[in-house]
C-alpha cells in the first residue's frame, strides 16, 4: 500500500519519525521516502493479510488525522504479490477509513516499476520505451 501525503516532503520527515517508530504487528512493515510511504504485510491468509494491513493504515490514519496531513487518495494503491499465478484475482477489502484501496498490478516507488509478478517486466518495458523516445529525439538533432 503506497500512501501518498500531500504535504512538502522537508517538514514531513521532521513529524514522520514519530510513525517510523511506532511498535507494528508482526507481519507488517513501514518504508518512508520523502512523501511516500509503502506498508508490507505478510500474512499465511488472505484474511490475515487484509486484517495486518487494515490495522495497519488505521493505525497510520490517526497517526496523519493529528496534524491534519491529507492523503491522496487517488494515488494510493496495494499491490497483491501472491506466489500462487494460477489463483483468481483477489479483490481485497483494503481501507482507508471508509474508501476502499484501489489494486494495481504495477506501482512505481522510488522511479521503479514493481509489477504483482516481481518479474521488473513492466519497469524493462518503461526504460526501453523511455530509450527510444531518446535515440529518436537523437537523430533528429543529429
Amino acid at each position: 500500500m503506497t500512501p501518498r501525503l500531500l504535504h512538502r516532503p522537508s517538514f514531513l520527515n521532521l513529524v514522520a519519525d514519530e510513525v517510523l517508530r511506532q511498535d507494528w504487528s508482526q507481519g507488517v512493515h513501514l518504508q518512508a521516502f520523502a512523501d511516500d510511504f509503502v506498508f508490507l504485510a505478510n500474512a499465511g491468509t488472505k484474511q490475515g493479510v487484509k486484517n495486518l494491513a487494515n490495522k495497519a493504515l488505521q493505525t497510520f490514519k490517526t497517526w496523519t488525522d493529528k496534524p491534519k496531513f491529507e492523503i491522496s487518495l487517488e494515488k494510493t494503491n496495494y499491490l497483491h504479490i501472491n506466489t500462487n499465478r494460477s489463483g483468481p484475482i483477489w479483490y481485497s477489502g483494503i481501507k482507508w477509513g471508509q474508501h476502499n484501496i484501489k489494486r494495481a498490478s504495477v506501482i512505481k516507488y522510488l522511479r521503479v516499476l514493481i509489477d504483482d509478478r516481481l518479474n521488473f517486466a513492466a519497469h524493462f518495458s518503461a526504460i526501453k520505451t523511455n530509450s527510444l523516445i531518446v535515440h529518436q529525439g537523437l537523430k533528429k538533432v543529429a
